[in-house]
């Protein structure tokens, strides 16, 4: 019974979920994730907006400022994804934008050069992150596999995007990443 929901979710969500990226061209060029998202050839749609008043309404928003947590369920919920692509420095302007669609990722360790260790996405890790999270495991290998570090992120945060793909509702994602960070404290 459990394989025949869990292959109905999989052919529901077959369709594809496009991938936004709203550009602040803060950051070096060369180590761009979502640049290298956009160049890649991936097997999802994956367009770049310059004003953020582009973002489809029915657009998840990945924003790490956000109240909400990303939850499995939200998957129904919206038709496409949107990173905020920005340097961490000027974060706070950026992501003040205040929308409905806006969606935080629980903490994970970043395995970018830029940042590794640190619990700081890039927009790549944050996306890859969202369709784990949102049960699109197939997309999140496709995606990763374009970075020399992708693997590595997987390694540092399956357990955790495991757990966190299992939360149903806020309090049940809150519980869930106070324990993943209580976890490391206590390393």
């Amino acid at each position: 019974m459990q394989n025949e929901i869990n292959q109905l979710e999989t052919a529901q969500n077959s369709q594809d979920l496009p991938l936004y990226i709203y550009l602040a061209r803060q950051c070096d060029p060369k180590k761009c994730t979502s640049q290298r998202m956009m160049r890649s050839n991936l097997s999802f749609p994956v367009r770049s907006l310059t004003n953020p008043r582009g973002i489809p309404y029915s657009s998840l928003v990945l924003n790490p400022t956000a109240s909400q947590f990303l939850l499995r369920d939200d998957v129904s919920k919206f038709k496409s994804i949107c990173v905020l692509d920005c340097s961490w420095r000027q974060a706070e302007t950026v992501f003040q934008l205040n929308r409905p669609g806006n969606k935080r990722i629980p903490f994970l360790i970043a395995a970018n050069p830029v940042n590794y260790g640190k619990p700081k996405l890039s927009s790549a890790e944050a996306v890859a992150a969202a369709l784990f999270i949102l049960g699109r495991e197939d997309r999140t290998t496709e995606l990763l596999s374009a970075f020399r570090w992708g693997q590595e992120f997987m390694k540092l945060n399956k357990l955790r995007l495991e757990a966190y793909s299992t939360a149903r509702t806020q309090e049940e994602m809150t519980r869930e990443e106070f324990d993943q960070i209580d976890f490391l404290r206590r390393r």
